[in-house]
């Protein structure tokens, strides 16, 4: 699919894994396939790769790098931490995460997921009636080329942890965590906030799994 934002044709690609799912067309050889007819369209290409596992989903992004915008893999749920830039030029995460109920089994009534597990019984899968989350990516690139660009790379010359929880002022300010694995006996996380100007600044630093952030409605207290 291709739809025209602001000018600039974007092109959405859907492609199904194999490893431990149905028996389909090869998704590497049908991908680079649509992606070389697309191109016709635009530079701008979003690839979805629906699969069930990492290694099927770094492979094909592999494939495509620097044919596409960004690979981003979907199925399992859980956002992953591994999101980077392939060598030439794709954005890349395992998993963006569920869009859907936060107290739930992967979107589902916790109880009936329970039961579906000690039972093996294909019980129907209620969506949970709880405060709905949201996950997915940020991905800046250049429309002419399609190519991407580091928002943030290497804060302090050093890697981020693993990005958790974000929130947006209405000045544009963006505050977020870096939890990565820390907890009580590794208080590394940390909290930023970038700046609309584009300067970043580290806020708290040695916190404890810093996670969850949300600014009160005159924004005094964060």
């Amino acid at each position: 699919t291709t739809v025209e934002v602001k000018g600039t044709p974007i092109s959405v690609v859907n492609l199904q894994g194999r490893v431990r799912m149905s028996d389909i067309d090869c998704p590497f050889t049908l991908g680079r396939e649509i992606v070389r007819k697309l191109r016709d369209a635009g530079k701008t290409i979003i690839v979805d790769f629906h699969a069930e596992a990492a290694e099927e989903k770094e492979a094909l992004a592999y494939w495509l790098d620097g044919s596409v915008t960004a690979v981003v893999g979907t199925h399992t749920h859980v956002q992953t931490a591994d999101e980077r830039i392939l060598p030439r030029g794709t954005a890349y995460i395992t998993d963006l995460g569920m869009i859907g109920p936060q107290m739930s089994v992967i979107g589902v009534e916790p109880e009936i997921a329970i039961r579906r597990s000690t039972t093996q019984m294909p019980l129907k899968m209620p969506i949970a009636d709880t405060p709905a989350e949201i996950r997915g990516v940020h991905v800046s690139f250049d429309p002419a080329t399609g190519k991407v660009s580091a928002l943030l790379d290497r804060p302090r010359g050093e890697r981020f942890k693993g990005l958790n929880d974000l929130v947006f002022a209405r000045s544009g300010d963006l505050y977020f965590t870096d939890q990565g694995e820390s907890d009580q006996r590794d208080p590394t996380g940390r909290l930023y906030r970038l700046r609309t100007d584009g300067r970043l600044e580290l806020l708290l630093s040695n916190v404890p799994s810093p996670n969850g952030l949300v600014l009160t409605p005159d924004e005094s207290v964060l």
